[in-house]
């Protein structure tokens, strides 16, 4: 089990990531949490007792977007507003200091379509590649799907280069995660997107071989998530709770005090 420092600043929107297995022989071990709208890095390593804090600035309107790690560095997507839009940059640990690198001098929305929906983006490490995945979205709070482009950079030439097919992969992403990996012929599809939406019970598979989206599975329906009614749970679990609430009963003898209940919802 691994101890880490108490962090009080964590919100739902950090960003956590892992740059190495806490047995790495390099000590290239870090716990990096991100503030994405703060741009603010907390991050730590095997026996520190506190978090280190470190903020990037450019011109005081950025936020990070999404963020991974690859080859030794994490990373990231970040907005400066108009006219500069989405540009990449690195993050890599110095000691117990962040560098910061420009990758991609030229914003990722010249390398895409035009195009009236709402969208999601994504950083993912793919097998050594880094994408780039656009999820287009309309309707009612931008809940439905319409399709998804993906980009892949190109670290000679430092620039985005639209893919059509990821070959014997498939990704997969929520509101709250994303990952790519080789899969075997055993039931997952290649060369597909798996994602989930938004008030939704199942899984949906998009095909970028014929652009089309399907229903892969769902969740029982008979699935329900008590809340603790006492206790802080995780950033990731906050989302899930229902806050406990309590009635007063009255009892025979007239006397009334607080009896604790425990709302139930469907997931």
């Amino acid at each position: 089990m691994m101890q880490l420092p108490r962090l009080v600043d964590i919100t739902d929107d950090d960003i956590c990531i892992l740059t190495a297995t806490p047995d790495d022989p390099n000590h290239q071990f870090h716990v990096v949490f991100i503030h994405s709208k703060t741009c603010t890095f907390y991050f730590c390593q095997l026996g520190d007792e506190i978090f280190y804090k470190q903020t990037f600035e450019e011109n005081g309107s950025e936020r990070i977007c999404s963020a991974t790690f690859l080859g030794g560095k994490i990373h990231l997507l970040i907005y400066f507003g108009v006219p500069a839009g989405n540009l990449l940059y690195t993050a890599e640990f110095v000691g117990r200091e962040i560098y910061f690198t420009k990758l991609a001098v030229e914003d990722i929305g010249k390398s895409l379509p035009i195009t009236r929906f709402g969208f999601r983006t994504y950083l993912i490490e793919s097998c050594g590649e880094l994408l780039f995945v656009k999820q287009m979205s309309f309707g009612s709070y931008e809940r439905k799907v319409h399709s998804f482009i993906i980009l892949r950079m190109d670290f000679s030439k430092k620039a985005w280069v639209q893919v059509k097919n990821i070959g014997e992969r498939a990704i997969f992403i929520s509101d709250r995660s994303n990952i790519s990996c080789f899969v075997p012929e055993n039931g997952v599809k290649r060369n597909s997107i798996y994602f989930t939406i938004t008030s939704s019970r199942f899984l949906y598979v998009f095909d970028l071989e014929d652009d089309t989206i399907t229903k892969f599975l769902s969740c029982p329906t008979g699935l329900e998530i008590p809340e603790a009614v006492n206790g802080r749970l995780g950033p990731t679990l906050r989302r899930r709770s229902i806050r406990a609430t309590a009635e007063r009963v009255k009892l025979s003898s007239g006397e009334k005090r607080r009896k604790p209940f425990v709302n139930m919802r469907k997931w």
